[in-house]
């Protein structure tokens, strides 16, 4: 593969940022920042094999796990895998260049030089300097609004009016509390993402003292207000910076692998040798802007599918159950 002679800066370390540095290997890295959390992951037909590199793939397969009830493995046409966030990125960190990593680092500002590089200045004073700038800086992400300016209404997430309990619950405890089958009909296996309030069928005070002193974390989202474009100039934002989705969908994190597989391949193409093509290259990536928008308005419906807020669907499970089973099969 021909030599690159320009250098691409990623801003924070989560599945995003960390899985577009493995398929990105033959250009130079920075990134800063790691977070530890919990992700979910829904997967059909292997489509996760194409999109993270061999190393992401290894250290996704270490730590994920499948649904625990046996009948459930595959809802909807779809394998149930999760992994707990901070296990994933653990193992992703074991397999990427240290050399290539700058860690603690808070981003201040992004400004471009004389000579055309860019220079990202952090809150400790000290500074990197690349040709390109992939922001995957999740939800609250800085990069954001050096693509659009602050006080654009794009430039912030809003509520999406739902909210989570989340926390580590002993199978044990969970068990007791309302039994096996549901305990163990979770999509993460041994770690359950977010307890939702439920509603309908399941008795809300089940599942009482198992929300007791968990933290309560209100969900946001970009729907209401989505990014009219994914870049400016050599700088561009991936996963939940570019659309932050609510978890319904349980594909937040896939489509934040695929927006960093498209960009590092483009980013690899062999008639990409300077950074003079690194603008052309983003302003293809625009061709990701509607699918990840179909995911951020299609969770946000299927959130209000759970709660009964869809007069045409109400609180049939039936109809519930035939709208999640379409949605989640759509390519």
């Amino acid at each position: 593969m021909p030599s690159k002679s320009f250098e691409i800066a990623i801003v924070d370390g989560g599945i995003a940022g960390l899985t577009h540095g493995h398929r990105s290997a033959p250009t130079q890295h920075r990134r800063a920042n790691l977070r530890a959390d919990v992700a979910a992951m829904e997967t059909c037909d292997g489509e996760l094999d194409g999109s993270f590199g061999p190393g992401a793939k290894s250290a996704f397969s270490k730590v994920t796990n499948t649904n625990g009830w046996l009948s459930k493995q595959t809802v909807c046409g779809c394998a149930q895998q999760g992994v707990h966030r901070a296990r994933f990125l653990d193992e992703l960190v074991k397999v990427f260049p240290v050399d290539k990593t700058q860690l603690g680092k808070r981003l201040q500002n992004i400004v471009e030089r004389e000579d055309g590089k860019l220079v990202l200045n952090f809150t400790d004073g000290t500074s990197a300097e690349a040709d390109g700038v992939i922001g995957c800086d999740g939800i609250h992400s800085r990069v954001r609004g050096f693509i659009v300016d602050e006080s654009h209404p794009s430039a912030h997430p809003s509520c999406s009016h739902k909210y989570a309990y989340r926390g580590i619950v002993q199978m044990e405890t969970d068990i007791e509390a309302i039994g096996e089958e549901k305990t163990r009909n979770s999509l993460a296996g041994q770690v359950r993402p977010c307890a939702y309030l439920p509603n309908g069928r399941w008795e809300i005070s089940q599942y009482g003292s198992l929300l007791r002193g968990r933290k309560q974390w209100a969900i946001f989202d970009t729907c209401e207000n989505p990014l009219p474009i994914f870049f400016k100039g050599r700088i561009a934002v991936i996963g939940d910076a570019a659309q932050a989705t609510s978890p319904h969908h349980g594909n937040g994190a896939g489509f934040a692998i695929e927006d960093s597989a498209l960009i590092a391949e483009l980013l690899a193409d062999e008639l990409v040798r300077t950074s003079r093509g690194i603008e052309a290259d983003l302003a293809t990536y625009e061709v990701r802007r509607d699918r990840d928008q179909w995911l951020v308005e299609s969770s946000r419906f299927v959130g209000n599918t759970h709660v009964g807020l869809i007069p045409e669907i109400g609180t049939d499970y039936n109809k519930i159950h035939q709208e999640i089973k379409e949605r989640g099969t759509l390519p």
